[in-house]
């Protein structure tokens, strides 16, 4: 669902031997990352239509995190479910789907003195981190109940923090 947003039609001039530069405050951009996407050009009030070349928009750099399954409430001890994620995103919120560095989940500061177990790494190499989703399949909190929120890290990324959530 990518959306396409700039000039909307040119006036070719014969100088310019058929070519329409889009460019300045005509300047064309999509909105989203994605692949084999083509752009369609319709000349002489729609009797031409000519498509473009396939081509594929990449997401930019790695901006900052975010939850996308939040922790849900769950009783002492027990898997929390759904499984927590957590997307990289560009500053388009396109998914970088190419990130390659850790996602690291933790109890935020402030939470009870309950303990985090299971896999709170989440990388390439453990298959926790694939296209840019972070996933925590396996958390849980033992010890002690009360009011929760996690926080992801990753690099230099700024964390992010959980909505809050009860162990019982």
């Amino acid at each position: 669902n990518a959306k396409l947003s700039g000039g909307a039609s040119v006036q070719v001039p014969a100088a310019a031997a058929g070519v329409a530069t889009f460019q300045g405050p005509q300047a064309l951009s999509i909105d989203s990352a994605g692949t084999n996407y083509t752009l369609t050009a319709n000349i002489n009030a729609g009797a031409i239509t000519k498509g473009s070349a396939l081509f594929n928009i990449t997401p930019g750099a790695a901006t900052h995190l975010v939850f996308t399954v939040q922790p849900s409430p769950t009783i002492l001890g027990a898997f929390i479910i759904p499984p927590v994620k957590v997307q990289v995103r560009d500053a388009l919120e396109n998914i970088v789907t190419g990130y390659a560095t850790n996602v690291v989940i933790a109890k935020e500061p402030g939470s009870p003195a309950g303990t985090l177990n299971g896999t709170t790494t989440a990388s390439i190499a453990n298959l926790h981190l694939v296209n840019g989703v972070a996933t925590f399949d396996d958390l849980r909190i033992t010890v002690t109940t009360g009011s929760y929120r996690l926080r992801a890290t990753s690099g230099a990324l700024p964390f992010v923090t959980s909505n809050a959530f009860n162990i019982n």
